[in-house]
């Protein structure tokens, strides 16, 4: 999907789904704000993590969302390694990672202890040679389809 499509897509998704708790992962604390901002215009409460956060608010975000008082956590790469939320429902890679292993530790989250769970990526045209590449690097093809408004 376009960039700019990916944001509409993302409210109807938690629009849609009944996920309790999800967590989206961005490229930069930029950009996790500004999909914060956004949803929040939309109606939707969402907290930022990312490394240009303060301590006292990335412990503030994560227990909020441990706890399930937050629903949507929006986060870079910064938690992708250790977290581990009991029953996380939904990842979603709102941008892809840089490397397949960040890949890997990003879509890791969910499902864990014989849990079931989702992962889903937001792709655009331009993100597609990156995805073959981590789909050989983790020597797996990762379903695709072709969605819309």
């Amino acid at each position: 999907m376009p960039q700019e499509h990916k944001g509409p897509f993302l409210r109807e998704l938690l629009a849609r789904e009944d996920w309790l708790q999800v967590l989206v992962f961005v490229s930069s604390g930029r950009r996790a704000d500004n999909v914060v901002r956004k949803l929040g215009n939309n109606g939707i409460r969402a907290l930022s993590l990312h490394g240009d956060k303060t301590q006292g608010a990335r412990t503030d975000a994560m227990q909020q969302f441990r706890s399930g008082n937050l629903r949507v956590l929006v986060a870079t790469d910064l938690i992708s390694r250790g977290i581990d939320v009991s029953g996380l429902a939904c990842v979603i890679n709102y941008d892809l990672p840089r490397s397949a292993r960040d890949y890997v530790h990003r879509v890791g989250r969910t499902g864990r202890a014989g849990l079931s769970g989702t992962a889903i990526s937001l792709l655009g045209p331009e993100e597609a040679a990156h995805l073959r590449l981590i789909e050989k690097t983790v020597g797996r093809k990762i379903a695709k389809e072709i969605l819309s408004l």
